[in-house]
């Protein structure tokens, strides 16, 4: 089996029925499908059709503006998790540690891509952007903190 085979089955077993509006219908298939495709397929052909998926998919994630806002690259519920246990397996090494990131967005897994010897550009940017997240939290919320702390001052000061 090919990458491109596997993308005419999830295109026969999932998106075709999704598109017609048969939505469980295309979840039960590609779930049919994809237990078949883990028993059948041997582990290195199968290891290199995720690998090509998730390339193919987290570069789309990246290429979209802006890159950090994938909510329109939502993949079904059988996919998500066939790609994540690809990942889990695979967590030790880049651009796998980029791609589970990119998908789960744990910052676990920034923090050791972004300390992994193989970091690449778009890591770091990655993890600019989570600071960057997490100033702007703050932010956010610091009017809540200076009226939880600005009201305990004045029952002191006017006593």
């Amino acid at each position: 089996m090919t990458y491109d085979d596997f993308v005419a089955d999830l295109n026969t077993h999932y998106y075709d029925l999704w598109n017609i509006g048969l939505k469980k219908k295309a979840n039960y298939s590609l779930k049919q499908y994809l237990q078949e495709f883990n028993k059948n397929v041997d582990e290195k052909t199968r290891f290199a059709i995720w690998y090509q998926f998730c390339e193919n998919y987290c570069q789309d994630i990246l290429t979209s503006e802006p890159y950090w806002y994938y909510k329109h690259h939502v993949l079904s519920y059988e996919l998500f998790k066939n790609v994540i246990d690809y990942l889990n397996q695979c967590s030790n090494q880049m651009p796998q540690l980029k791609w589970l990131y990119l998908l789960t967005r744990d910052e676990k897994v920034l923090e050791k891509a972004f300390h992994h010897e193989q970091r690449d550009q778009q890591i770091t940017e990655c993890k600019f952007k989570s600071y960057i997240d997490t100033l702007d939290w703050g932010l956010h919320h610091a009017s809540e903190g200076v009226i939880i702390y600005f009201i305990p001052m004045l029952d002191y000061i006017n006593g």
